[in-house]
C-alpha cells in the first residue's frame, strides 16, 4: 500500500524517489518524523525551507552530494509526513532547533554536518547557537543572513525582473499559471521533469490543513535570528547565494561577516534560490570541499 495520507478525500503521496537508502518514522520530542537518507559517510543534516512544507523540493538536486555523505532529511514538526503536536500554539523557530536535536539523539548521532535551505538556514543558526558541541560544518543556503522583509522589498522595488514577476504573478489565476511563476521565481533554468514533480509534492504541503494549523503560531513567534551572535559560532561556517536570487541578497550578509575568519561566503553564477537545483554537480563539489576542510 502507498504511503501518504488523506485531507478532505485528496491523497498526498509520501515520497518515492528512487534514490533514497532508507525512509522511516522516528519519534523525537514527542512527535513522529518522516525521516529519510541517501547516501553513505559522515552524516549532514538537511533543513527544508518554509516555515512550513517538505523537505521533497531538495530532490534530485542534493542526489550528487549524496556520493560523498550519509543526507538526512526530514519533514519538520506538523509539517507534509510528520505528526502535529497537540497544542497549536507549539511551532516556532526553537521548537525547530529543539527538533533536530531530538532527531541527533534519536538516530545515535554524535556529531554532523549541518546545511539549512532559507528558513531552514535561520533554524541552523538557532541550533548552532544552543547546540554548538554537537556541530563540525554549518553550511546557510539561500538564507536570508541580516536580510529583512523591509530590505527585500526595497530591493525588488528597484529591480525590474522582480517588478515584472510580482506584476504577473498577481494577474495568475490558474495554478498552472502560479507553477510556472514559482518555477520562474526559484530557478534560473527550466527545471527538468524530476525537479518539477519534486517540487510540485512540496508545493502541495501548503496547501494542507497541518500547514494552515501551523501557521498562526509561526507568525506569531517573538524569536528572531541573532545574526550578530554568528561571531560566537566556532565551526567552520559557509553561506552561499544565487546570484540571480531576488528573495534573498547577500549585501548584509558580506558586511556582517567579512571579519569572520571561519566564515566563507560564495555567490553561485547562473542560480536562484534553489541553487542545488539550477547547479547540482557545482553545488555538490562545493560542499565536498567545505566539508574535508
Amino acid at each position: 500500500m502507498k504511503e501518504g495520507f488523506y485531507e478532505n478525500g485528496k491523497f498526498y503521496p509520501a515520497c518515492d524517489y528512487k534514490k533514497i537508502k532508507k525512509s522511516q518514522i522516528v519519534a523525537a520530542n514527542g512527535l513522529k518524523f518522516w525521516v529519510e537518507e541517501e547516501g553513505k559517510g559522515r552524516p549532514l543534516f538537511v533543513l527544508h525551507g518554509g516555515p512550513g512544507g517538505s523537505h521533497l523540493y531538495f530532490h534530485p538536486g542534493l542526489s550528487p552530494l549524496a556520493k560523498h555523505c550519509r543526507i538526512i532529511y526530514y519533514d519538520m514538526r506538523g509539517q507534509y509526513m510528520s505528526s502535529a503536536p497537540k497544542n497549536k500554539a507549539h511551532y516556532g523557530l526553537l521548537y525547530d532547533a529543539d527538533d533536530l536535536e531530538g532527531l541527533r539523539k534519536a538516530l545515535k548521532i554524535k556529531k554532523f554536518d549541518l546545511l539549512g535551505h532559507s528558513y531552514g538556514g535561520m533554524v541552523a543558526l538557532a541550533y548552532a547557537l544552543k547546540y554548538p558541541h554537537n556541530l563540525n560544518h554549518l553550511v546557510f543556503c539561500s538564507t536570508p543572513i541580516a536580510w529583512t522583509e523591509h530590505d527585500r522589498d526595497m530591493f525588488c522595488g528597484k529591480n525590474a525582473s522582480c517588478v515584472k514577476w510580482e506584476q504577473k504573478w498577481a494577474a495568475a489565476k490558474t495554478p498552472k499559471e502560479k507553477t510556472g511563476l514559482y518555477h520562474e521565481m526559484s530557478y534560473q533554468n527550466t527545471p527538468d521533469k524530476m525537479t518539477k514533480k519534486y517540487n510540485k509534492l512540496s508545493r502541495a504541503a501548503y496547501y494542507t490543513k497541518r500547514y494552515a494549523r501551523s501557521m498562526p503560531a509561526y507568525e506569531n513567534d517573538k524569536t528572531e535570528p541573532d545574526w550578530c551572535r554568528l561571531k560566537k559560532i566556532k565551526v567552520p561556517m559557509l553561506a552561499l547565494f544565487g546570484k540571480n536570487d531576488w528573495n534573498v541578497r547577500p549585501d548584509n550578509a558580506i558586511k556582517l561577516t567579512r571579519n569572520l575568519e571561519n566564515m566563507r561566503l560564495m555567490i553561485i553564477p547562473g542560480a536562484k534560490h534553489d541553487l542545488f537545483s539550477d547547479k547540482p554537480q557545482k553545488f555538490a563539489a562545493i560542499i565536498k570541499r567545505f566539508l574535508a576542510e
